[in-house]
This record gives structure tokens, C-alpha cells and sequence, in this order.
């Protein structure tokens, strides 16, 4: 009971100290790019919203999918390869949009198979600070209990009625912070088209500087893997967690085709190289540390409707990243298709005006 009570209370310092760690490289992003910021901007390109306060809908279909496979046994029939899928596809919630800020709350909602699927337990929010030289983007994931849609490879007799594999304590945690840089900020707004604070009118692209920190966490305590293939797995079959603080930067490019001053279509693409710092955790042995470098990629494609009020998206975005090493490959991929649309309120609250005015908060 003590031994319980000490790993919780040091996993839970660990949690704490890498929150700290997140913060601390945020600030230091943040104060490394806002020097000698100018916050001007070509109104022919592109205008500010600021003065109004956008509130949209949303309605996505996510996919968080965790790819595991091995290079320690040969396995001709393809029977160890694992596609753990989380049950929580479709969401709605809403927008909140005003200036520099950007908030986006999402819900599970619609019925699941929960007999051959099961149930996930979901959390997703994301926040968003900043203009169209330097953004800050915040998010939070979690997700519990997963199915493995390749179940069919080992489990015996298996039909259309058999359910998949559960992994009903298997957790997925992610914790990101990053900072975006847009060379051509002066004609060219991201926010217009992943956000509601801005209106691309002409037709613009630019570069895009990117750094990121994350925490990021697979954990199980019946084990990740599949009683069935654990014999493929050699000396990690019995791992349990795996979790990681990664640090990445990377260039991309962000383009914009604006037709008739409203309607438009935004590809992105950002990849980027990281630092990992591992910890590998086994129900029988020895818990080990290692440090890698691996590659991500954040890709995103966005298409609509943007007038001076009302205010039409949908758009795309898939976030991998990959870890390589010990045998394995395990891949984490995130997929958002959403559609939003709302209408911007004229109001510009006398409280914000001081914020809106300050030497700092114009630099962003």
C-alpha cells in the first residue's frame, strides 16, 4: 500500500515538474520573439477583425489512432502490427474568437458500437494567443480505452459481430505548446483562415519558423500490449508506459488562394525535427531512459467562406509524430476534419482597450 502510494505521489511530481518545464520554454519562446515586433500590415491584403468578438459552432470528426509494430521477431503473416483507435470520432462545441485570442472547446457527442468499439473517455481543448507575425498555440489531450481495428489477425473466429480487442485503461496524454513565425506577416494572415480574427482579401503565402514542447504519454496498467502477439514483442512485451518531453523546431510554408475577396483555400505544411527525452516502464522489469531524435509533421488544409460578419470553414489537420527505437516503431497520429461557422459581434469592451494599447500585446 506504500509502495502504491509513493509511485502515485512521484508520478505526480514528475507531471507537475514537466507542466513547469512547458511553461518555462513557452516563456523563453516568447521572449526570444517579441523583440522590436511591428505589428503593421498591408489593409489591401488582408484586415483585423479586432474589434468585433466571433462566436462560431463547431462540428469535427476526430481520429486519434496509436500505430505500434516490431522489428525484434519475423512475423511473414503480419499478425503483430497494432492500430489502436480511440471511439471518439465525432464532437461539437464552439469558438470564442477576440483579437489575439482564440479559445476552442469540444464534446463528444453521437452513438458509438460500445459492444464491439467500446468506450473513450475524451478531453481536447486548445488556446491559441497571438496575431500574424507570432502565434502561440496551447493544447491539452487525453483519451482512455481504445480498440485495435487489426484484432482480426489473431483473435480466433472472428466475424462482424466479434468485438475487437479493448485496451479499456490504455491512456493517451498530450500536452503541447508552440510558436509560430510568419515571415510575411505584412500580407499574409493565418488566423484568417484556421480562426475567425482576420480576413484574407488577396491571395498571399509566407515561410513559417516553428518551435514546440510536449509531453506526451501512452500508458497501460494491464500492458500495451495484446496478450494474443505479446510473443513477437521479446523484451518489450510487458511495457506499460512510455512517456517523453520533446522539444522540436522545424521550417514549413503556408499559402493562401483568396477568390472573389470572400472565398478561399489555405495548405500548410510545417515539419520538424525533435529531441526526445524517454521513459520506458515494464510490468516485470527494469524501467530504462533514452534520448532520441525523430521526426514530426504538422499538416493542415483549410477551405471556406470569410465575410466582414459571417463566417464559413472547413478544415483539416493531421499531427504526427513518430518514435523510433528498442524494436518498435509507435506512431501517434491525430486527425481533425471540422466545420465551423459563426457571425462577429461589433463590440470592443471598454477594459480591453488599456490591454489593446500596451507596448507588449501590440507586438504580438
Amino acid at each position: 500500500m506504500d509502495r502504491t502510494i509513493n509511485r502515485s505521489t512521484v508520478f505526480y511530481l514528475q507531471v507537475k515538474r514537466t507542466q513547469l518545464k512547458l511553461l518555462l520554454l513557452l516563456l523563453l519562446i516568447a521572449k526570444a520573439f517579441i523583440v522590436d515586433a511591428q505589428s503593421d500590415f498591408d489593409t489591401t491584403y488582408y484586415e483585423s477583425c479586432k474589434k468585433n468578438l466571433s462566436i462560431g459552432l463547431l462540428f469535427a470528426q476526430r481520429s486519434y489512432e496509436l500505430r505500434v509494430t516490431q522489428k525484434i521477431t519475423a512475423d511473414t503473416n503480419a499478425l503483430s502490427p497494432i492500430n489502436y483507435i480511440a471511439e471518439a470520432r465525432n464532437t461539437s462545441g464552439f469558438i470564442i474568437d477576440y483579437d489575439k485570442f482564440s479559445l476552442q472547446v469540444g464534446f463528444r457527442t453521437g452513438k458509438t458500437d460500445v459492444a464491439k468499439k467500446g468506450i473513450t473517455d475524451y478531453k481536447n481543448i486548445q488556446l491559441n494567443v497571438g496575431g500574424n507575425k507570432i502565434l502561440f498555440e496551447g493544447s491539452y489531450r487525453q483519451y482512455e480505452g481504445f480498440y485495435d481495428s487489426r484484432s482480426s489477425y489473431y483473435l480466433s473466429n472472428f466475424n462482424d459481430s466479434t468485438p475487437y480487442y479493448h485496451n479499456n485503461n490504455l491512456n493517451a496524454l498530450r500536452i503541447k505548446v508552440r510558436a509560430l513565425y510568419f515571415t510575411n506577416y505584412e500580407k499574409f494572415a493565418y488566423k484568417s483562415v484556421y480562426s475567425c480574427g482576420y480576413r484574407q482579401k488577396k491571395s498571399a503565402y509566407t515561410w513559417v519558423l516553428a518551435g514546440s514542447s510536449y509531453y506526451e504519454s501512452f500508458s497501460s496498467s494491464s500492458g500495451i500490449i495484446p496478450d494474443s502477439i505479446r510473443n513477437f514483442y521479446g523484451g518489450q512485451q510487458t511495457l506499460n508506459e512510455i512517456s517523453n518531453l520533446g522539444i522540436a523546431g522545424g521550417i514549413g510554408l503556408s499559402g493562401t488562394l483568396v477568390v472573389f475577396k470572400r472565398f478561399f483555400v489555405n495548405a500548410t505544411a510545417i515539419p520538424s525535427i525533435a529531441m526526445q527525452f524517454r521513459n520506458y516502464k515494464y510490468i516485470d522489469i527494469q524501467n530504462s531512459k533514452a534520448t532520441y531524435i525523430a521526426l514530426n509533421a504538422d499538416l493542415r488544409l483549410s477551405i471556406g467562406y470569410n465575410a466582414e460578419k459571417f463566417f464559413l470553414f472547413i478544415c483539416s489537420g493531421t499531427d504526427i509524430h513518430v518514435y523510433e527505437g528498442k524494436g518498435l516503431s509507435i506512431t501517434p497520429r491525430f486527425t481533425t476534419t471540422m466545420f465551423t461557422f459563426g457571425y462577429r459581434f461589433g463590440v470592443n469592451p471598454e477594459f480591453t482597450k488599456k490591454m489593446q494599447e500596451h507596448s507588449i500585446y501590440k507586438k504580438l
